[in-house]
């Protein structure tokens, strides 16, 4: 007998397409859409400030972005978009569920495959993500970037 086998899976990606492509890597998406938001919203701002290292736990986000990222302002995170895809589960895609060693972790599957399946991308915009969540964003050389926090909005040198 066949293990469950979701309806709906759910990609986050910086980029706009039509498919998701398996050219260099499997394609992976979760049976939460949550947490693709999470992985998309991480894509993105790493296009645009890359990052030495991020923590995400369920109201809080603290990103340590690379020595060599571009200072970032509160309007410019704000402003960030990505896209969060709702992709028809087809057996013929030959999906198969990546296990984890950790039972509450969100469902990853991944396949070889090229996928055409995309039900819909939907843009994000990451001050929608950021609502009502706490979270920090430190560079080595600008200001540290605070929200959310007894002492929000203060800026300490990295």
């Amino acid at each position: 007998m066949r293990a469950s086998t979701p309806t709906y899976l759910y990609h986050g990606s910086a980029v706009v397409t039509t498919s998701l492509n398996a050219d260099f890597a499997p394609v992976c998406a979760y049976e939460s859409k949550a947490v693709a938001s999470e992985k998309g919203f991480i894509e993105a701002l790493n296009r645009k400030y890359p990052q030495k290292g991020f923590d995400i736990s369920a109201d809080e986000i603290i990103i340590v972005l690379d020595i060599k990222s571009p200072p970032i302002t509160m309007a410019a995170l704000r402003n960030v978009i990505y896209y969060v895809y709702t992709i028809r589960y087809k057996y013929d895609d030959k999906w198969q569920q990546i296990p984890s060693d950790d039972a509450d972790a969100p469902k990853l599957w991944g396949t070889p495959k090229t996928i055409h399946s995309i039900m819909r991308a939907e843009l994000m915009k990451a001050s929608d993500y950021l609502k009502g969540k706490k979270y920090t964003i430190s560079h080595p050389r600008y200001p540290t970037i605070r929200h959310g926090y007894a002492d929000a909005n203060i800026s300490t040198t990295g």
